[in-house]
């Protein structure tokens, strides 16, 4: 631990709570290293400069460094295994780096972590994309407490409706992982673990409020009682946030409208969450439990609907909004068979419901588009001790539905799944070999594998690579969206993207200062994107495999206590090409820095975060086929966050954040808005 009291990387140890998707053996105990954590990095400062003076500072530093302490991850291979035994790229956050990173929302504190970038839609509660080392944001798998929730129709998850209050821990595996979780991680995993209770009774409660008529409150309780575990949360929060949209395209105004169709006013954001859990220990060896969770975001936006019939008359300041609501329940029972097997079984069901509101001015009704995916799940994973290291046996079902008010020719698919895998340290090696089949009544078999190898070179450094597969099965709305004479449709002729990826690293570790640099290159083919068909017209919008993507990059990464200040810092290059048109992939920057430096005075506990973007470019979608020279660049940012908080007595404390001190503005996506200057303070009560 340093001496800001914080594991070197992450801060969560296991827990007896299953709130992971493959839960903890018995006999392991709960316990929880504090920790800070968003990474970022001063943007003035040049990416070699700055590499070079980490390096330096680091090894200055390293020779008086105290000891950390060990924390395990499940998401790098889906059994609870130290962090400095995962041969993957994995960064972990724990409740206190949430509370003390200074920011509001899920996807903001994401886009800080290294290998992570976003995109969205506008401000506070806007439909969102997450992109793990250059890939698509439907090429990231997010898993809430082990259930999938990624649409499928859409292809990404909702994640601007799980509020920051919900969350106890969060995993990301960088890198494609297929072959442990199936398809849509070829970009890798986010993880997300609801709050959970402790072997003794707690209890928390915050409230606070900010500009732009932002609050937000939270309750939570719970603890252990005999053989029960019982644990709850609930939170509420709502914002007026800033117009999503700053103008429309001004060539789609000359041709349909002779007046701005898009309503100036703030497009706000209101969140609702409710979790809990159940738990019960039959004996020693066995226990059971249920955890359920909702998350429901109502979020108001600028779009427009024009009508055919009418000639295309179009909606002029209505008010659109959507609704979204995200939903988990799990049922598990978990037995330690014997010393070397522990045996878990686990029923997942989830809901991703959309619901879109706009008038329609042919009708003067205000209609409503609705799609929704339920999600069932049945796993039975072993996890056995064979001789120095853990053999893993899984198989699993996964039942995909839909449901929408408009007509898809299918609206369901099984996935039936076999995996395995094996990992060990013989002496200084290391070693994770992993294989997984996937059977979906869609598009049959496909197989998946990954190997990883370490070498520890000296009791400082440490080097390893690997080489690993994975695809992405077509979403819905790929396959069997609705078809438009005029504006197109879905295409059932689609085929599972693939990828096949190389990696390779070097750490240094001495004390609690770590230093590592990680090189990739992920090649993805039968890539989908939906381009027009010329041959119908220019408007007529389809998904084909037509493109491939090639994903090279390094992220080099330190954590450490210089001069009694914690510091997180990382520097991601990358070069995410579409190698059809040999252009980058929209929405990505070619360079992205990221720092965060806490420090602990007395009772008072100060941070500041620094993340600088590069510019980034989009995809002209007003020309029907967009050349490289056709696109729309979106210029890089830099923004600076302070937060504060000063315990009061051991179960008071007051906080407060600013983002965006410098009020700079940016675009998330082309012609978006981002939210500027903000402010929010509040009070907490934890009992201890």
């Amino acid at each position: 631990m340093n001496r800001c009291g914080r594991a070197v990387v992450g801060a969560f140890v296991c827990s007896e709570t299953p709130f992971a998707a493959i839960p903890c053996p018995i006999h392991w105990q709960r316990g929880r290293l504090p920790g800070k954590g968003v990474s970022m990095f001063h943007p003035s400062i040049k990416p070699t400069a700055a590499a070079i003076a980490v390096l330096t500072a680091f090894q200055a530093c390293a020779a008086d460094a105290e000891p950390s302490l060990t924390n395990v991850v499940v998401t790098a291979n889906r059994q609870p295994t130290r962090v400095d035994r995962v041969l993957a790229d994995v960064t972990t956050l724990n409740r206190e780096d949430i509370q003390s990173s200074g920011y509001g929302s899920l996807e903001l504190l994401l886009a800080a972590q290294p290998g992570v970038e976003y995109s969205a839609t506008g401000g506070a509660g806007q439909p969102a994309s997450i992109f793990l080392r250059g890939a698509n944001g439907n090429h990231t798998l997010v898993l809430l407490d082990g259930a999938r929730i990624n649409s499928a129709t859409l292809g990404t998850a909702a994640i601007s409706a799980i509020p920051l209050a919900a969350i106890d821990r969060i995993e990301i595996l960088r890198g494609p992982a297929s072959s442990l979780y199936g398809a849509d991680a070829i970009g890798g995993v986010i993880q997300i673990f609801t709050r959970s209770g402790g072997d003794t009774p707690y209890f928390s409660a915050s409230y606070g409020m900010g500009n732009r008529n932002a609050s937000a409150a939270e309750v939570a309780g719970g603890g252990r009682f005999g053989d029960w575990s019982l644990s709850m949360d609930a939170s509420q929060s709502r914002t007026d946030s800033v117009n999503a949209i700053n103008h429309p395209d001004a060539r789609w105004a000359t041709l349909f409208f002779t007046t701005d169709p898009y309503n100036p006013d703030r497009d706000g954001f209101r969140n609702d969450s409710v979790s809990a859990r159940v738990g019960y220990r039959i004996n020693p060896d066995h226990q059971v439990g249920i955890n359920v969770s909702r998350f429901w975001g109502l979020v108001r936006k600028d779009a427009t609907q024009c009508d055919l019939a009418t000639g295309l008359v179009c909606t002029a300041n209505f008010d659109s909004r959507t609704a979204q609501a995200v939903q988990t329940t799990s049922a598990y029972w978990r037995g330690q068979l014997s010393q070397d097997w522990t045996s878990t079984l686990r029923l997942d069901r989830s809901e991703d419901d959309q619901r879109d509101y706009r008038f329609d001015p042919a009708t003067l009704r205000e209609p409503r588009s609705a799609f929704a995916t339920t999600q069932h799940q049945l796993s039975w994973q072993n996890d056995l001790r064979l001789g120095p290291g853990k053999l893993l046996l899984a198989a699993e079902e996964l039942q995909q539905k839909i449901a929408a008010n408009s007509t898809y020719v299918q609206k369901e698919r099984t996935i039936r799944s076999l995996l395995a895998g094996y990992d060990a340290w013989y002496g200084p090696h290391g070693v994770q070999i992993n294989v997984r089949q996937d059977d979906n009544t869609q598009f049959g078999t496909k197989t998946t594998g990954g190997v990883a190898y370490a070498y520890q070179l000296s009791p400082a450094w440490r080097a390893q690579g690997g080489v690993k597969t994975a695809f992405k099965a077509p979403s819905f709305n790929d396959l069997y969206f609705p078809r438009d004479p005029l504006f197109g449709g879905g295409n059932p002729n689609l085929k599972p993207e693939k990828s096949t990826s190389t990696e390779a690293g070097l750490t240094y570790t001495q004390g609690d200062h770590r230093l590592g640099v990680t090189v990739y290159r992920n090649k993805v083919s039968n890539l989908i994107e939906w381009r027009p068909d010329l041959a119908v017209g220019p408007f007529f919008w389809t998904p084909q495999n037509i493109s491939q993507a090639l994903l090279r990059g390094a992220t080099l990464t330190y954590d450490g206590t210089l001069a009694d200040w914690c510091f997180r810092a990382s520097l991601d290059l990358q070069n995410p090409i579409d190698m059809e048109r040999n252009v980058t992939l929209n929405n990505r920057a070619r360079a992205t820095a990221k720092l965060q430096a806490d420090r602990q005075i007395g009772a008072w506990n100060i941070g500041a975060g620094f993340l600088a973007v590069g510019a980034r470019h989009e995809d002209d979608s007003f020309s029907a086929a967009t050349p490289a020279d056709r696109r729309d660049r979106l210029g890089g940012y830099t923004l600076a966050n302070l937060s504060v908080q000063y315990a009061v007595d051991k179960n008071w404390s007051v906080f407060g954040r600013a983002t965006n001190l410098f009020d700079k503005r940016y675009e998330p996506r082309f012609n978006y808005n981002s939210e500027g200057a903000g402010y929010f303070v509040g009070v907490r009560y934890q009992m201890k």
